[in-house]
């Protein structure tokens, strides 16, 4: 029901011409909480779920309901929803008007994520000044209502690039990891305007589904299972339901269909959304599968084409063993029909009938074929299988007969243990099993029939000795839009049991062009080359071959399977199946276009993250230093080969525990000078390794020598406090910084304001222009080497900062480990790729560290903040904009180069603590700039540009959802898109902008639920900027006694309770 508000709200500057949409939301239908049962649903014999199969355990839990105006009547849930509380939307002009009763038996709340709201309707329970009235909305406590006012004011409402209706939730906030592992999410859809009809159905699609893949762990709910019990009570679901019993979800094949996608769970978790057969759509991009983390969500869109019973799921490995899949039912609806399509004489010239010969067969596959001592790992023993395994890999062959094949010795040394690339727009698989087990073939990003799915359930598989052909037609549904790459990348691999046949090594590429992108060959158009790299982790202890490589590498009486050694010691982290640095070394010539596929498949449950060391790329029309892939994805990317000397492909950290980091997964080499010699990346004619080192800089200097940024920045050591006043925990740590001196002499420190008080244990801010020159020079004050490594400038081998074996003479390694006491000076350039475009926000973020050892370097607090801006920004920044720079980051202690120094004086101080089963994790540190609860120095004023430049070089398990409490904000990149909450993945930069609207102090904080209650998190404050200077004055006096009276209350209730999470300022 609509109706028309007619007085204003003051807590809501509500105009008379807002419309009102009313919502009765209650939280449970009695006042006792509702038994969900979990996993009680059936599914065909599909053998890698079947070990999961059995009626779940029932749980109390507590979630949102809709009521009739009064309470007295419950509307409709659809069933397929299950936990989900009703989803709320509303049209940009349109207030959502919550009357919220609160059933259950404990004290709860609705905040709200995307839309404006005063403070009197945030549902958030935290220390913001306000008064005991502007509280109530806070806690509402059993057997009491209070009314929320949630508006969709033009400030958060979708921009034109943006999908119809952004996805957000609603949750409690009382406490955030309790509230959400009881039951308490809803969906919130903000729309834009038009875009809805009277009932609130989006105009123009047919149907719409909210799916919540949702991690719940019942032993951090309200209602805590029985300890005694078996069962781990970790219940991985979508909607609720596990193990294939979601109800009800039926698609009408050829009907336009948007989905709404969440994930959440209170620990870091990653989700790749997949449907099976199907192409889907977002943000103007064709995905196989839609990434999401904890805290984040996606609007998504498809039209499904062929009937069936399709999978729905968490395409990782670890999703799909634990029962995180359910089931979509596309059907043939009337009034829908298959698109009749003329195609024009140009397509029809175009098109090929490409038909691949492909084969599986068992080999003996050695991951460190140059194996030497950094291989220790993978030495075979009596009680280790060492190197070499025995696995199943496609193969291309010439005919139907599968007796000579097709690819040459060294595009297959390059693809290692990969199958053949498979690329066209029409084609036809025939397929071979000559392995010993049954086999099949599922592509990513194909719109396919079921008979040609390859997928078993029940079971779709090629038998021994037999041979299948799958027809597989790229359908125009299925082929790149126009903002996509000329080519996508996506992967294919055997489906018959998913987890076993992709660590068996059934694996490999697939390339869906546009069209006119393949020549007759088969080759794709505009690009030198064409490279492939899938960063796989292949889980031997799960492939079919375990029992015959141990009897055939190891002594079967000695191997124990359950031994935690032995299980690490199979499973392989690597690219094209080499471990190490075991791959073909690639070569490029000065000045080529590369194309380079890359993706990402196997036992890992993170955020892969790659990185060309000395070359940017693009991706999607921006150049990027870093590239995250979720798992089972791939991203196509662009790269000139115009920097000299040996890079590096590399993962800088690995999807794995610490005690494992010693792994060193690089691999793939760009050995340029091999093949031509040329100076370097300005002049072209002299080989690398007998050049001078005089010559080279003066041949840097001449494309810079009138507009260089000089900065002098040292690393110190220093004691470092997280700043956790009152925890049960030590917090104060020796680690080493970057700071920033006024000349070369190095002995007066540079003095900042306050503009730079929230920088925290972030190096100084390095800024330039793009074409200026930046010039470091660096002295290391710290007691053991270090150096400086930028992301997204250019630089020569001599000032890359990184410590790695690139086969360059020695004068090029000095920048690579500055010892102690000793200075060098860092030149790098700023080219137009790595600047923001011209619709983008002013200054682009990028990141610099520490290279000796990135990792342990960066933990031990070497990084801070490198700003590229568009020509002109410097000279001419505006006086009411505000810049804050946030590094979010889990700082882990024990991987820090002082670890051994801060636990001598940790034992000293507190043996106790030190033998505390908890040690090791009261060492992570879950900050902001290094600070926890408590960064200080953002201020800000209502309806004046704030640019936020979000950093996370964190572990791949470290991603954090961001969120700031009533504002939205924009993220600018070759288009403008509305977010509330942004998904920060390791190895990543964001620049947001934000008018705040609303005055107040408001929480900032990563919605992964432990890592906020944990210590990431901080409050804002932003100022009315309408008010006098004398009132703002006295304002900011009132706030300052208010946070030293904070202060002093947090240390006295932290002191008297050691289990409280409270928020700090």
């Amino acid at each position: 029901m609509f109706m028309v508000l007619k007085s204003n709200l003051s807590l809501f500057n509500l105009n008379d011409k807002m419309i009102v949409k009313p919502f009765s939301l209650s939280l449970s239908l009695t006042n006792t909480p509702i038994v969900w049962s979990l996993g009680c649903g059936l599914i065909h014999a599909l053998s890698f779920f079947s070990r999961f199969l059995r009626s779940g355990p029932t749980y109390k839990k507590v979630v949102f309901r809709e009521y009739e105006k009064g309470f007295q009547r419950a509307k409709t849930h659809p069933s397929w929803l299950g936990l989900l509380g009703p989803t709320l939307r509303a049209e940009e002009g349109e207030t959502i008007v919550v009357t919220f009763r609160n059933m259950a038996t404990g004290p709860y709340s609705i905040h709200p994520h995307g839309v404006a709201y005063g403070k009197q309707s945030e549902g958030a329970h935290y220390f913001d000044n306000t008064s005991q009235k502007e509280k109530e909305d806070d806690v509402v406590q059993p057997n009491s209502e209070n009314i929320y006012y949630w508006g969709v004011t033009p400030d958060v409402s979708p921009q034109p690039n943006d999908p119809t209706c952004l996805t957000y939730t609603y949750i409690s906030h009382k406490n955030v990891v309790e509230d959400y592992n009881t039951g308490l999410i809803g969906t919130l859809l903000v729309c834009k305007p038009g875009s809805l009809d009277e009932s609130g159905k989006q105009v123009g699609v047919h149907q719409e589904y909210v799916f919540l893949f949702g991690v719940f762990d019942e032993k951090e709910s309200k209602f805590k299972p029985n300890s005694h019990a078996s069962d781990n009570h970790v219940k991985y679901t979508i909607n609720g339901f596990t193990k294939g019993s979601l109800p009800d979800v039926t698609l009408c094949a050829h009907a336009s269909v948007s989905l709404h996608l969440v994930g959440m769970s209170s620990n870091p978790e990653v989700f790749s959304v997949h449907i099976n057969g199907q192409v889907l759509q977002q943000t103007g991009h064709k995905m196989s599968s839609v990434g999401l983390i904890s805290g984040s969500a996606a609007t998504a869109s498809m039209v499904a084409f062929h009937t069936g019973r399709w999978l729905l799921s968490s395409h990782t490995i670890k999703h799909m063993e634990v029962g995180m899949h359910g089931f979509v039912n596309v059907k043939k609806c009337d009034g829908f029909e298959f698109p009749q399509r003329r195609m024009t004489i140009a397509q029809k010239q175009q098109m090929r009938k490409w038909t691949y010969y492909i084969a599986a067969e068992e080999i003996i596959w050695d991951y460190a074929p140059n194996m030497d001592f950094k291989n220790q790992y993978l030495r075979q023993s009596p009680t280790r299988i060492g190197g070499k395994y025995k696995k199943a890999v496609y193969v291309l062959y010439k005919n139907e007969s599968f007796t000579e094949k097709l690819e040459n010795k060294q595009r297959r040394n390059e693809l290692g243990i990969l199958g053949p690339v498979i690329r066209a727009q029409i084609r036809d698989i025939v397929f071979k099993n000559k392995a010993s087990k049954p086999y099949s073939i599922y592509p990513h990003g194909l719109t396919i029939e079921k008979s040609q799915e390859g997928y078993s359930y029940p079971s779709h598989s090629v038998k021994p000795g037999e041979t299948h052909t799958y027809e597989w037609n790229v359908v125009e549904e299925d082929k790149p839009l126009d903002s996509d790459s000329r080519c996508l990348t996506r992967i294919y691999h055997s489906a018959v049991d998913t987890p076993r046949d992709i660590a068996s090594g059934l694996i490999g590429p697939m390339l869906i062009c546009k069209s006119q992108s393949l020549n007759v060959r088969n080759v794709q158009l505009k690009a030198d080359k064409e490279q492939h790299s899938m960063f796989a982790v292949f889980d031997e202890n799960k492939s079919w071959y375990l029992d015959d490589n141990i009897r055939q590498y190891s002594d079967g009486s000695k191997v124990k399977k359950a031994e935690p050694g032995f299980y690490k010691s199979n499973v392989m982290h690597t690219i094209n199946g080499y471990a190490f640095e075991n791959g073909t070394p690639l070569g490029f010539c000065n000045g080529e276009v590369v194309t380079w596929h890359v993706s990402s498949i196997g036992a890992q449950d993170c955020i892969q993250t790659a990185t060309f060391y000395g070359h940017p790329f693009e991706l999607n029309e921006r150049t990027e230093d870093f590239l995250s892939l979720y798992p089972m994805t791939g991203e196509t990317i662009t790269m000139n080969m115009d920097n000299i000397g040996q890079s590096e492909l590399i993962m800088p950290f690995l999807c794995n525990e610490p005690e494992h980091l010693g792994l060193d997964e690089q691999d793939v080499k760009a050995d340029e000078y091999e093949y031509v010699s040329f100076k370097d990346p300005y002049s072209s004619h002299e080989d690398i390794k007998n050049l001078n080192l005089d010559k080279t800089n003066k041949i840097f200097f001449k494309y810079s020598d009138k507009n260089v940024n000089t900065y002098f920045i040292a690393a110190e050591e220093v004691e470092w406090d997280y700043a956790g006043y009152g925890q049960n925990r030590e917090t104060k740590f020796t680690k080493v910084v970057f700071r920033s001196y006024m000349d070369s002499t190095f002995s007066t420190p540079e003095i900042h304001g306050e503009i730079h008080e929230h920088l925290g244990i972030l190096g100084p801010v390095i800024k330039a222009e793009v074409q200026q020159t930046i010039m470091v020079v660096f002295k290391n004050n710290a007691k053991r080497p270090y150096s400086l490594h930028p992301n997204g400038v250019s630089y020569t081998k001599q000032t890359e900062g990184l410590s790695y074996e690139d086969g360059s003479k020695y004068w090029y390694k000095y920048d690579n480990e500055v010892q102690p006491n000793a200075t060098f000076t860092y030149v790098w350039k700023v080219n137009s790729n790595v600047g923001p475009k011209a619709d983008e926000s002013k200054c682009r973020t990028w990141a610099y560290y520490s290279g000796v050892n990135p990792e342990r370097d960066i933990h031990s607090g070497l990084i801070g903040p490198l700003l590229v801006c568009q020509v002109g920004t410097l000279d001419s920044e505006l006086p009411d904009m505000r810049e804050f720079i946030l590094l979010f980051m889990t700082f882990d202690e024990s991987q820090s180069w002082y670890y051994e120094k801060n636990h001598e004086i940790m034992q000293r101080k507190n043996r106790r603590k030190v033998m505390d089963p908890n040690f090791k994790e009261n060492l992570k540190f879950h900050s902001i700039n290094g600070i926890v609860y408590n960064l200080k120095g953002l201020r800000m004023y209502t309806n004046q540009l704030v640019c936020w430049h979000l950093i996370n070089m964190g572990s791949p398990h470290d991603f954090q959802s961001v969120h700031f409490h009533g504002q939205t904000f924009l993220h600018k990149k070759t288009t403008s898109y509305r977010r509330a909450i942004y998904p920060l993945l390791p190895g990543s930069f964001a620049t947001l902008e934000m008018y705040p609207s609303k005055p107040g102090l408001w929480q900032l904080e990563t919605e992964v639920g432990f890592n906020q209650q944990k210590g990431m998190q901080t409050l804002f404050l932003v100022l009315d900027n309408g008010i006098s200077k004398i009132d703002r004055i006295l304002y900011n006096t009132e706030i300052l006694l208010c946070y030293i009276i904070l202060y002093i209350i947090q240390y006295c209730f932290y002191v008297s309770s050691k289990t409280a999470t409270v928020q700090w300022v």
